[in-house]
């Protein structure tokens, strides 16, 4: 008996999930591509194609798609990078770091299960980049084929969590205090294919140090991670934007009342951070909104008139 609780726990460990799960379930933190929460997308992208099977490269680069299906809103048409490839984004508006997540990063993945994977790169100066913390802990006991699934809870920090439609969203404050880094000016976004290869010769490595097991090989035209859109969340556009509207909401946080005195006539709705509308309704001019009523966290306030619009954080506690 002994014996047997033991190897529960031992298999409760190795095959224990450890980050969030599917769009939809509790705790997700999938965005969905038509959310209000973006503001802007990537506007140019440069494409440097990795080989569709980096063991046998006289089968020539991944071919598939234009550069131009890599930028622009998510729609599901994509660019690919092939095994190792990248893909560098740009923006007019640069990338700032605000409460919560600041971008998310959008793939065609067909099921929930079929992650083709890539590490997030940024920079605010186009020649130092900085990496989100990755790991990857699914098994490297067996190869993950083609036809093999990955459950995105044992993936954190890497694009592709997520399948079509659901942006995997990052957070500038995970790299905060890097001194050539300014996280409040990012100007470039890059993604770098995993060579999900579990031969330490050809694989990818996590910010742990251990390989990361995603479907290898894919020796065709759109091998490797398939880029379809980067959707900001944060940027200078929304300073531009606002900077003749004056809104007050106080308190914030709140536990759950809050009082918006705004110049505003128009609409207002209230998002979840995953873009869903949980209250929507007419402004004029002041507003007691309640939210007593939902989870304690993070809401998006977004207020329209007469095409101009502001949005604001609220916090309940």
């Amino acid at each position: 008996m002994i014996r047997i609780i033991i190897l529960l726990l031992i298999s409760n460990c190795c095959f224990s999930q450890s980050f969030e799960p599917l769009p939809g379930e509790n705790g997700s933190i999938a965005i969905h591509k038509d959310s209000s929460l973006f503001i802007d997308w990537a506007e140019n992208v440069v494409i440097n194609r990795g080989p569709m099977y980096i063991e046998d490269i006289s089968l020539g680069n991944a071919d598939f798609g234009l550069e131009s299906d890599g930028i622009g809103i998510a729609d599901g048409i994509v660019v690919s990078l092939g095994d190792g490839g990248t893909a560098v984004t740009t923006f007019t508006n640069l990338v700032l770091n605000g409460p919560g997540y600041d971008f998310a990063i959008f793939e065609n993945g067909y099921t929930n299960d079929y992650l083709e994977l890539a590490f997030v790169e940024v920079s605010s100066d186009g020649l130092n980049y900085f990496r989100f913390d990755a790991v990857s802990e699914t098994s490297t006991d067996i190869q993950k084929g083609n036809a093999d699934f990955i459950d995105c809870r044992f993936v954190n920090n890497l694009a592709s969590k997520y399948r079509v439609n659901y942006g995997t969203p990052f957070d500038l404050e995970e790299l905060s205090g890097i001194p050539e880094l300014d996280i409040n000016a990012i100007s470039h976004i890059k993604l770098i294919d995993v060579v999900g290869s579990i031969n330490p010769l050809y694989g990818s490595f996590d910010s742990e140090g251990t390989i990361v097991n995603d479907p290898y090989p894919t020796p065709f035209s759109s091998s490797g991670f398939d880029l379809d859109a980067i959707g900001i969340i944060h940027s200078t556009l929304a300073l531009n934007e606002n900077s003749f509207i004056k809104s007050v909401v106080y308190p914030n946080p709140s536990t759950g009342l809050f009082q918006i005195d705004s110049e505003f006539i128009g609409l207002f709705l209230v998002t979840n951070i995953q873009g869903k509308i949980i209250t929507e309704g007419a402004l004029l001019n002041n507003l007691e909104l309640d939210l007593s009523q939902f989870d304690n966290g993070l809401y998006y306030l977004n207020m329209i008139s007469k095409g101009s619009k502001e949005q604001i954080k609220l916090y309940k506690k």
